[in-house]
């Protein structure tokens, strides 16, 4: 696979360049963050475990379109921030994972503010499928 991906248990999910008009509401529930707010940290590249979480659960549920939005949140609940792997460019070896400091297991344990809203670098700038950054 190539490109910025994020790798869980062996399996590789693309991260997001586009985005469904129902992945807002996905990433509302996982980060506790508007879209607006999510958007605007995705387009600053900043570091932030609750970004990452969000942009996780919307790979994972681009990947299996079939799935419930309940059923992504669940397994997302369910992953330990140490089997999440990033790859693609720029990632300079760095992995996924929260602060070193962060005292959580997964995204469930992040604080869900948009204090510092971010994503990794490496991950680039995803885009609203249909134009604008709010649907």
């Amino acid at each position: 696979m190539e490109g910025p991906r994020f790798e869980i248990g062996g399996v590789e999910y693309p991260v997001p360049t586009q985005f469904r008009i129902s992945d807002p509401a996905l990433v509302r529930e996982v980060t506790g963050m508007d879209w607006e707010t999510f958007m605007q940290g995705l387009r600053e590249e900043q570091e932030d475990p609750v970004l990452v979480s969000g942009l996780v659960a919307v790979a994972v549920w681009q990947a299996n379109p079939a799935w419930p939005r309940a059923k992504v949140v669940r397994w997302l609940q369910e992953i330990e921030w140490g089997a999440l792997q990033a790859h693609g460019a720029e990632t300079n070896g760095a992995d996924a994972g929260p602060p070193a400091q962060g005292g959580g297991s997964g995204p469930a344990s992040q604080p869900s503010t948009s204090e510092q809203p971010a994503t990794p670098a490496w991950a680039g700038t995803p885009t609203p499928a249909a134009g604008g950054s709010q649907p």
